[in-house]
């Protein structure tokens, strides 16, 4: 099925994640920190990115930027988790994300998907399904390989639209 970058702190929720997705058929390469996440995507491709916002040694910000300034990963599909154990203004901020930081990449916000820890094993399993769906839609087929620029154009000008709404009321 899909090879699948696991970059998660917490060895419990590590685990359920790697045993729910190798369930489902995926290949998992693990990360226990944002700098083993980053090293393996500049190495190899993967179809998902599976990342933890709580990795000690960087912000989720950091490494999503990080992530989609590797020109291999600018369009990969990433579902965050966040523990239900964070800070509500934490968890309100990435799981709602009103408005994005103010220095960001311009991929920063795109193709994200949050869950919220703990998750049930199914959860997991349909957020990955979402994330392979939406590569799929975006257009990564040969021959074509300016879709997923016209793709990411148009979805961040919706963004920037609806930000904007969002603003005047």
């Amino acid at each position: 099925m899909a090879r699948i970058l696991l970059a998660e702190e917490g060895p419990a929720e590590r685990a359920l994640a790697r045993k729910t997705l190798l369930a489902g058929g995926h290949h998992i390469v693990e990360a226990t920190s944002a700098a083993a996440a980053l090293e393996r995507v500049t190495v190899e491709p993967f179809d998902v990115i599976v990342l933890d916002t709580a990795l000690p040694d960087a912000t989720p910000e950091e490494v999503v930027d990080a992530i989609r300034n590797n020109a291999e990963h600018a369009l990969t599909p990433i579902v965050q988790t966040i523990s239900d154990r964070e800070p509500e203004e934490t968890r309100r901020r990435w799981l709602r994300r009103a408005e994005p930081p103010v220095v960001r990449s311009a991929l920063g916000d795109f193709a994200i998907e949050r869950l919220s820890k703990p998750f049930a094993p199914h959860q997991l399993i349909e957020a990955i399904a979402r994330a392979l769906r939406f590569r799929d839609d975006l257009g990564k087929t040969e021959g074509n390989i300016d879709q997923p620029a016209r793709a990411f154009e148009e979805i961040t000008s919706m963004q920037a639209e609806a930000r904007a709404n969002r603003r005047r009321w």
